[in-house]
């Protein structure tokens, strides 16, 4: 079979991060302008273009939908003569693995497949494609499988519930948190500020001070844009010592300022939690996670140091030419390097 005609074989994996520690998923900074891994990126977009018109769905929105927080899926051309060669350069030029660790991720994979099979869903289009149609099911299959929580985060359920490792780290690089301007309009939700701003309370209005630490939740939607506003606004102002944010990257523009701070990139979407009735019921958010640090004087170490278990940090660029800090720039999710 040539690469110019790819099978109609689907993949669908469990997350890196569940197979191997995550040094092993960055790309080597060598690699970084290696013309090859721009080949095999601009290869897998033709593989998915083929795919799509080959299946009649859209691939990325409606697989990432549904497994997100479970897995990721990933259509793949199969060279029966090269298989080694293929996984030798699509997962250490892509994801900088080793042969052995990328093997042991397909003996996962094939264990998954042999899963799906197992109860009733032979690995091939027009089975999977009868399995994405009835998504209930499929989550459930992940959840046995992978043993995952069995709920996304509903896009609807706008108001959701910070793990707790999440806010043990930030507690430790904020040294407390005295505000929490995005806190949960639930009576029955932990308050882990001094200050909390519900929905009703408007965080954002301009008369509302964020006073000393705070940690910014504001939400998976593309509103996010006004949430660094204000807290560059509260810094600058002097109300603010300090605030750690998280954003979605889902493709929203964010100020050129909030660049000139330290920032971390989620390892793998986040373990929240959302009420029905008064029950906390474990969900994963549908995307990963921007977290950026504004301080006047940011510790990066320490940003650094206490993260590092839920994201992957990176120095800020106040090195680097900047647009003027009223301009927009997009973030986009891609492997940081092992330097």
């Amino acid at each position: 079979m040539s690469p110019e005609t790819p099978s109609q074989e689907l993949i669908l994996a469990p997350p890196l991060e569940l197979l191997c520690g995550p040094a092993e998923i960055m790309i080597p900074a060598a690699q970084a302008d290696n013309p090859d891994v721009d080949w095999l990126h601009d290869r897998s977009l033709q593989i998915r273009k083929h795919h799509r018109l080959c299946l009649g769905r859209t691939l990325e929105s409606d697989l990432h939908a549904i497994a997100s927080g479970f897995g990721f899926c990933e259509v793949r051309p199969y060279y029966p003569r090269s298989f080694n060669k293929w996984i030798k350069t699509t997962f250490r030029g892509e994801f900088g693995l080793s042969v052995r660790t990328a093997q042991r991720y397909m003996a996962k994979y094939e264990a998954f497949v042999a899963f799906l099979k197992e109860h009733g869903h032979p690995h091939d289009a027009a089975a999977m494609q009868e399995l994405l149609n009835s998504p209930k099911e499929f989550r459930r299959l992940c959840a046995e499988f992978f043993q995952t929580p069995n709920k996304i985060a509903r896009r609807d359920a706008n108001e959701w519930l910070t793990s707790a490792t999440v806010i043990d780290a930030m507690v430790r690089i904020l040294e407390g948190i005295e505000c929490d301007p995005c806190s949960h309009s639930s009576p029955n939700a932990p308050r882990i500020a001094e200050v909390n701003y519900a929905k009703e309370d408007d965080g954002l209005a301009e008369s509302t001070e964020w006073p000393g630490t705070a940690w910014v939740a504001a939400g998976h939607t593309k509103r996010s844009a006004p949430w660094c506003r204000k807290a560059l606004s509260e810094l600058h102002a002097g109300h603010l010592k300090a605030a750690v944010l998280c954003l979605p990257l889902n493709g929203e523009a964010l100020p050129t300022e909030m660049f000139q701070y330290p920032i971390a990139i989620s390892k793998a979407p986040l373990t929240v939690g959302y009420f029905e009735g008064e029950q906390i019921v474990p969900s994963v958010l549908p995307k990963h996670s921007l977290f950026v640090y504004l301080a006047e004087k940011p510790d990066v170490d320490r940003f650094s140091t206490e993260i590092r278990d839920t994201a992957v940090a990176f120095a800020p660029v106040a090195s680097l030419p900047l647009l003027p800090a009223t301009d927009l720039v997009t973030p986009r999710l891609s492997f940081p390097s092992a330097d």
